[in-house]
């Protein structure tokens, strides 16, 4: 089965296998039941539940004992392996950015058997690896991957959203002091950050600096575009 729950648990229905156990012997004739281990199936003991029985590691071997109704020591005992695939995974971000100096976004869906690209409506847009848009929205990624003989599948949902970005900026130095603010005024749509020195930024469009010359540095939150100045603060 496929790790729907993504525990690697899972609940599997054993009495699905008793026609291939029994391989055309009579039903009424004949019961199957199964166990844990082989000696719980010689000793017809501890049976599992065979309509939910919840495995405790992602590959295990069942026993099954087939018996005569009638005298139940007449019996023979067989097993098989239980398994539960891990899902596909795809390495996807939950938020994608359409930056306004390359307004088209390729997003990699990752190494998979296949692949299914929709819209926030259902609309499948694609069945590629890569999926390339140019519109903002919600959208989900389903994959495919086959493994035991099972084709498991997963849908992961992301975000596809545009940023705004810096055009310019002024800048309001205050009067000369031991510690001078500079006001930082962008134009631009977008939420922005700040800096002096390239590397920390913050939210806030106030810079405390010593006197001297200094480059003042603006950012859209998304980091699509980085613009600076060089600016005096006098002592």
């Amino acid at each position: 089965v496929c790790d729907i729950e993504e525990t690697g648990v899972s609940t599997f229905n054993l009495s699905v296998k008793d026609a291939e156990v029994l391989n055309g012997q009579s039903e009424a004739v004949f019961e199957v039941l199964y166990f844990a281990d082989q000696t719980d199936a010689d000793a017809n003991q501890n049976s599992l539940n065979k309509d939910s029985y919840r495995n405790s590691s992602s590959i295990e071997t069942l026993y099954a004992r087939v018996q005569n109704k009638g005298l139940i020591s007449c019996y023979e005992t067989t097993s098989f392996d239980i398994m539960v695939n891990d899902l596909p995974s795809p390495n996807l971000e939950e938020t994608y950015v359409i930056c306004p100096d390359s307004p088209e976004l390729i997003i990699n869906g990752g190494t998979f058997e296949s692949w299914s690209w929709k819209n926030a409506n259902g609309t499948e847009l694609g069945t590629s690896q890569n999926y390339t848009t140019t519109e903002i929205g919600s959208y989900t990624l389903t994959v495919t991957q086959t493994a035991n003989t099972i084709t498991c599948e997963k849908t992961v949902p992301f975000e596809v959203r545009s940023s705004g970005a810096p055009e310019d900026f002024t800048t309001e130095i205050g009067d000369p002091a031991d510690n001078v603010t500079i006001i930082v005024n962008v134009i631009g749509t977008g939420e922005f950050e700040y800096s002096t020195d390239d590397i920390n930024y913050q939210p806030s469009n106030r810079l405390e600096v010593f006197p001297g010359e200094h480059t003042v540095y603006v950012r859209d939150i998304y980091l699509c575009r980085t613009i600076s100045k060089e600016v005096i603060a006098l002592g």
